[in-house]
């Protein structure tokens, strides 16, 4: 299965994210629990609300979108390991 991905709105989700908790080096930097966290937390819901992705939450907080649909279950995916390597 390959999935497009639209560079141009790529982009603009990363520096969307990017800006939450921006450093004056031109990283991000969110700390667990701070409001910058809670914030991009949030965009991420969002995110997967608006691409109709099922929205669950654990024990600990970590959120995941997740779809019964092949496409949306990539974009599921891709959104998960992209946060993940956003808050690294």
């Amino acid at each position: 299965m390959s999935v497009h991905v639209d560079g141009g709105a790529l982009w603009r989700d990363l520096m969307t994210m990017g800006a939450i908790g921006a450093t004056a080096r031109g990283g991000s930097y969110r700390t667990a629990l701070s409001d910058a966290d809670r914030d991009a937390r949030n965009l991420f819901v969002l995110w997967a609300k608006d691409a109709n992705l099922s929205v669950t939450i654990d024990r600990i907080g970590e959120k995941a979108g997740l779809s019964f649909s092949t496409a949306a279950s990539a974009i599921a995916t891709w959104r998960k390991a992209w946060c993940a390597a956003m808050s690294m």
